[in-house]
């Protein structure tokens, strides 16, 4: 994780050299860990990726939790 923190301090630095610009990474394996160290040095500006397993399993907790707005994903999707 030192490692990824140090490389992504430097890379989210040059991302706001540029304006806008938002870093998109994916974790592999879903490591989870990386997000709040990502989030922190992107300020917010970065795209997750993670892998479809993840997606479904947060589809079906927003399910149980919410089918209205399980709904309205899957209607928009």
């Amino acid at each position: 994780l030192g490692a990824f923190e140090a490389d992504i301090a430097v890379h989210a630095a040059i991302a706001r050299r540029f304006g806008s610009y938002k870093l998109s990474l994916h974790s592999g394996s879903d490591k989870f860990s990386i997000y709040e160290i990502a989030a922190r040095h992107t300020r917010g500006s970065v795209h997750l990726k993670t892998a479809g397993t993840s997606y479904l399993e947060a589809l079906r907790a927003v399910a149980q939790v919410s089918p209205d707005l399980f709904r309205a994903v899957y209607t928009f999707a």
